[in-house]
């Protein structure tokens, strides 16, 4: 932690020493969860599956306070949906350049600044993420060399190689509102061997040494899926499956599934 203290400062500092710190804005924030046990409790999970663990970043804007548009409230959190993808046509729109104009395809981001700007008391722009998803077409084949499927990297470019591994070939996730849908992908012997981005039975991870008040919960999957309400249990420990949401949320899963394949399908041409 010290050496990124050293590295902030050194950043910091240079822009101060040339004049330009009162007009920058400064964007520090995680890509996510971090890796093994204990670095995410009490969340469930970690890096690489789509348990909040895995998934939820933390983050911090230091506004511009010379610049008027750029300006962000000192101390205050917002809590508002908010994902990757959102900070290109954010910055953008403070660079006064239109990133949906300046691109071919449609941007998966939204405009954030006004939320931020607000301290997060502002209506949320973004009510929806699709955390991730294997699209019908991604097909699983297993070889000598191990598992690979249509959309690895190595085989969109056979010039890349590792370009691909088994974890994540199934499984997917996506949040509306405060509500959140997970799905396993696991199916018997169809999936075997195949490692899912949402393992099943996965418990919290406390720190070593560290004694939790409270015992983990680890949530039963229906048929592998799970539904939460993130916001009341972020923790994921109450399934919800069976409650009216769920079909809206499934609905959704398979409408960007169809459409993922379309894209899958553009990527070989």
């Amino acid at each position: 932690v010290s050496e990124l203290d050293s590295a902030v400062a050194n950043i910091t500092g240079a822009f101060d020493k040339a004049g330009l710190w009162e007009e920058t804005v400064l964007v520090f924030s995680t890509d996510n969860g971090g890796i093994g046990m204990g670095k995410n409790y009490p969340l469930r999970g970690s890096k690489v599956n789509m348990w909040e663990g895995g998934i939820r970043g933390v983050g911090f804007v230091r506004g511009a306070s010379a610049i008027p548009a750029g300006r962000v409230p000192n101390g205050t959190v917002s809590h508002r949906l908010m994902h990757t993808t959102d900070w290109l046509p954010t910055l953008s729109r403070l660079a006064k350049v239109d990133a949906a104009r300046e691109v071919r395809l449609p941007l998966d981001g939204v405009d954030q600044w006004e939320v931020l700007a607000s301290g997060g008391e502002k209506p949320a722009v973004r009510h929806s993420i699709l955390h991730g998803i294997v699209p019908e077409a991604c097909h699983a084949v297993l070889s000598t060399s191990g598992w690979s499927t249509s959309s690895c990297l190595d085989t969109v470019d056979p010039s890349i190689t590792g370009g691909c591994h088994s974890f994540g070939i199934i499984g997917g996730a996506i949040r509306i509102g405060d509500m959140k849908l997970l799905l396993s992908g696991a199916n018997g012997s169809l999936t075997q061997g195949l490692e899912s981005s949402v393992p099943e039975n996965t418990p919290q991870y406390p720190p070593q040494g560290f004694e939790p008040s409270t015992n983990d919960t680890v949530p039963l999957s229906v048929n592998g899926t799970y539904l939460f309400n993130i916001t009341a249990d972020p923790t994921e420990s109450l399934n919800l499956v069976g409650r009216p949401e769920f079909d809206a949320l499934l609905s959704q899963m398979k409408d960007a599934n169809q459409k993922a394949a379309s894209a899958l399908s553009l990527i070989h041409i």
